[in-house]
């Protein structure tokens, strides 16, 4: 089982830090992973484990440093564009000069993926 580390912030409340969120005490949090496309049939979702955290904090109130790259073609121009939307900002991310990226299929029922290809 794994363990989560969470450090005792009360000795560390800047005046940021001390603000309110809309449910609480509102703190800065680094968050460092992919943003990603999970593409079911013909809708496509924006998604990423760390991606996702980013987002929900940030809905919460939190300033959040999201740290992460995406690619300079249309799928990561649409990235940045929704994560506008969704107020996360983009100051750490950087637009990578590679386009494309890699494809894999998963399915759920059976429990198994393959890599189709790389863009």
């Amino acid at each position: 089982m794994g363990s989560v580390y969470c450090a005792n912030f009360d000795r560390f409340i800047f005046r940021e830090a001390a603000m309110h969120s809309r449910r609480g005490r509102r703190v800065n949090v680094v968050s460092i992973g992919e943003v990603l496309w999970d593409i079911v049939g013909e809708q496509e979702y924006l998604g990423g484990a760390s991606f996702n955290f980013s987002a929900h904090l940030t809905k919460l109130g939190h300033a959040v440093s999201f740290i992460s790259a995406v690619g300079a073609d249309p799928r990561g121009r649409k990235i940045l564009q929704r994560m506008d939307e969704l107020g996360v900002s983009d100051r750490y991310l950087r637009s990578a000069l590679f386009a494309g990226g890699q494809y894999f299929e998963a399915d759920a029922l059976e429990n198994k993926s393959r890599r189709l290809e790389s863009a």
